[in-house]
């Protein structure tokens, strides 16, 4: 098996970048209308809740916006798209903020190129949007097989460690 160094510790190849863990997609309202999870559940509606309560209480302090909660070994990144949508990512610490921005991009792009029209007229139905679930994980997948590849690519131009 091959090792590669990264800074102080050593990683396999077999290395997942958990990238996205949780995913809310929450109208200016603070309605969520998509959400999506590879584990543990949080109401959609107490998140949504939880969200418009932390924006309201960021601008009151007189700053635009939340961009990143950080919590023990996690953050939450908060990304203000189009159409007033915000897109909400749970990761892991370690994932570097433009890797979750980046993510939360491609995600606006699909979700607004899918249901565009359905936002600017919604009649308040979240069900219409449940067939973003599969787009998400091919979104997900993709991203983190690009990643694999970006550190192998810069693996190898630094130095490997042969065991």
């Amino acid at each position: 098996m091959r090792f590669y160094k990264f800074g102080n510790y050593e990683k396999g190849i077999e290395y997942v970048m958990n990238i996205i863990n949780e995913l809310w997609i929450i109208n200016s309202a603070g309605i969520s209308i998509f959400s999506t999870s590879d584990g543990r559940e949080l109401s959609p509606s107490m998140f949504g809740a939880f969200f418009s309560a932390i924006q309201t209480f960021i601008s009151s302090l007189g700053y635009n916006e939340l961009t990143s909660i950080y919590l023990d070994d996690s953050k939450i990144t908060f990304y203000h798209g189009k159409l007033d949508l915000f897109y909400i990512a749970s990761s892991g610490r370690d994932v570097k903020d433009k890797i979750i921005l980046k993510n939360l991009k491609r995600i606006e792009r699909k979700f607004l190129e899918s249901y565009g029209q359905e936002i600017k007229y919604w009649s308040g139905k979240i069900d219409i949007f449940s067939n973003f679930r599969e787009d998400i994980k091919n979104i997900i997948n993709f991203s983190r097989a690009e990643e694999r590849n970006n550190q192998i690519y810069k693996l190898d131009r630094n130095r490997k460690l042969e065991i």
